[in-house]
């Protein structure tokens, strides 16, 4: 009985880590990809401005 409690108990804190570890690849990925959309952006807004000044 005491066996299987342990297992059952392993069981869960392996789930609960699994899970944690997920959502913190998930993290990692959507914050690459804001970055992403950051950069690229910035850079269209300074290739507007560019574009504006060397027109003026």
């Amino acid at each position: 009985m005491t066996v299987n409690n342990l297992t059952l108990l392993h069981n869960i804190e392996y789930d609960s880590t699994n899970e944690q570890y997920e959502t913190l690849n998930s993290l990692i990925f959507f914050t690459i990809v804001y970055i992403l959309v950051l950069i690229s952006g910035l850079i269209g807004n300074f290739i507007v401005l560019f574009v504006i000044f060397k027109n003026n």
